[in-house]
């Protein structure tokens, strides 16, 4: 990374997942289970953002990854609870092509005037989590912070790949039994960016 450019800043904005309405979150485990209320844990937020940086701490000398409102930062990602009716997009988020540039990005209607890179969407999520791994308690900060660093890879360069093995999996049209190996993955914090991916990340942190 050239010396003269300093960290990027990534801004994560989780309140909404205030609204995971349909599962019910053991506060004291943060695993969940079907329900109809969420107890919400009130340290979940900052365990997410563990997850996250965790993924990304091949690349910690060129990122800050921290939750905030998306002022002053160079990335902001938000948690919404839904995205249309498509039952398989989790997330979605500008490519990024330098890293001072992305391509056009969409905000959702109630974001036009607010700096939103990206998106994850926790109503698919929840869904996946109770229809792809039945109700048995799953780890489910794990999934949601994996499937954060899939969105934000995408933002720093990342396209999609095929092996259910890999953090980038396009998740949408591919089979359940693929789809549960992601999610499995995902949950058991089985999931890393390969050398080959860290180093294209490294290249685009180093574009101004």
């Amino acid at each position: 990374m050239a010396k003269d450019l300093p960290p990027l800043v990534i801004h994560l904005d989780l309140n909404e997942l205030l609204e995971l309405n349909q599962v019910l979150e053991q506060a004291s485990s943060g695993l969940i289970a079907r329900g109809e209320v969420i107890s919400k844990d009130p340290s979940r937020d900052s365990k997410i953002l563990k997850v996250v940086v965790d993924l990304f701490q091949p690349l910690a000398a060129e990122l800050t990854i921290k939750l905030g409102d998306g002022t002053g930062s160079d990335r902001f990602l938000k948690a919404a609870y839904a995205w249309g009716l498509d039952p398989e997009i989790g997330g979605m988020s500008a490519q990024g092509v330098t890293r001072s540039k992305l391509e056009k990005f969409s905000r959702m209607a109630a974001d036009t005037g607010k700096p939103v890179t990206g998106y994850i969407f926790e109503g698919v999520i929840a869904n996946w989590i109770m229809d792809y791994l039945g109700s048995k308690p799953v780890s489910v900060n794990n999934i949601f912070g994996t499937t954060i660093a899939h969105e934000l890879g995408h933002q720093l360069g990342l396209g999609h790949e095929k092996g259910a093995g890999d953090i980038m999996f396009v998740f949408d049209g591919e089979s359940r039994g693929n789809q549960i190996n992601w999610l499995r993955s995902a949950e058991r914090d089985a999931l890393s960016f390969t050398d080959a991916q860290i180093k294209k990340m490294q290249s685009l942190l180093s574009t101004p």
